[in-house]
This record gives structure tokens, sequence and C-alpha cells, in this order.
């Protein structure tokens, strides 16, 4: 894993109330796996899609300051707890899956903002 951490912050659409919100995504493993591979785009871009470490609060504090919203949650899916995005007005878990497809389809329709901490 790299000594940077690379995040990104776009607007996405709850699936609950439909309302706009940012989210946040460490892509950081993503890029290290997708360029680490011996064909570039081997791997497909996998990554680590879920950490169960939380986030250095000074990064999270940068990330709120863009609009996000995130905690800690517990998945049996998973086995465990990672930090996750929510929604700001009705609390719904935003799926990290579906996030990483908006953000991929993102790279090439734009906008998007990166964060190197």
């Amino acid at each position: 894993m790299s000594e940077y951490q690379l995040w990104v912050v776009f607007d996405s659409e709850c699936w609950n109330c439909h309302k706009e919100l940012k989210v946040a995504l460490n892509v950081s493993d993503t890029l290290d796996d997708y360029f680490s591979n011996d064909e570039i785009g081997g791997g497909g871009g996998g990554g680590r899609m879920f950490s169960d470490e939380s986030i250095d609060p000074d990064i999270r504090k940068v990330l709120e300051s863009h609009g996000c919203h995130l905690d800690m949650m517990y998945s049996k899916t998973v086995g465990g707890s990672y930090m996750a995005n929510f929604c700001p007005y009705c609390n719904s878990i935003q799926g990290e899956y579906f996030l990483r497809d908006l953000y991929m389809e993102l790279i090439y329709t734009g906008p998007l903002e990166y964060l190197l901490f």
C-alpha cells in the first residue's frame, strides 16, 4: 500500500430518499492494485472494497468539510465494521459497491474532486 491516501469526493443520489449528497471513497488501494498488475487493467481496478480501519481524524475533518457524512458501521455480509457514507437527510448507508461503480462511470463523465493526503 502506498504512503499516501488518495480520496475522491463526488455527488451521488441517495437510494432511499433520492436527495443529492456528497460521498467520499479512498481510491488509493484501487489504483495501486490496478497499476501493479502485469497488464494494465488486468485486475479490473479491484482493490480493497471495505476498510476495517477508521479514518484519520484530520482526513475525516477535511472530507466532512466537503459535505461528506462518514461513520463506522457493522455489516454481517462483510463480517466486520468499516467506514461508510451515510445520507445526511435520511441516515441511509450508501453502498460502497454502488459508489465504486458510479465512481468508475464518473472517471469518464466527471465531475470528480480528488484529495491527496
